[in-house]
């Protein structure tokens, strides 16, 4: 029985354990470019969201009044984020090589970017220019 180490398999080894974490690393950084758009989009809407209750209160409505139709004011009327549950961290997960395991994060699969990146500042595209 021979103890010869094969340099070429654990290089190939090397290499797949790599690009699974490239591969996590890319998912990481789509998300991460998703959310930054959505945040984006989310600072537009609460601008217009400001403009119109604005204009709506110079108009002679009550705070009270926009309420009774399910207006809030501004800042006040929508939820905050759930929390997000804790990550475990650098779980040993198998890698297709079981004699090598890699440290592997759960991540689950990245929403798709969206059509068109702006297709929600598009939807606001009806504001005045101001106020965009």
């Amino acid at each position: 029985m021979s103890n010869a180490v094969d340099i070429e398999q654990i290089q190939r080894d090397a290499r797949r354990a790599l690009e699974a974490k490239i591969a996590t690393l890319s998912t990481l950084a789509q998300s991460r470019k998703a959310r930054d758009t959505a945040v984006a989009a989310l600072d537009v809407a609460e601008a217009a969201y400001l403009a119109a209750y604005a204009a709506a209160i110079g108009n002679g409505w009550t705070a009270q009044e926009l309420r009774q139709h399910g207006l809030d004011a501004p800042g006040q009327g929508a939820p905050a984020a759930p929390a997000v549950a804790a990550v475990v961290r650098n779980p040993v997960v198998s890698s297709p090589v079981a004699a090598h395991p890699v440290a592997a994060y759960p991540v689950a699969e990245a929403p798709a970017a969206p059509a068109a990146p702006n297709a929600a500042l598009d939807a606001l595209s009806y504001l005045p220019s101001a106020v965009q």
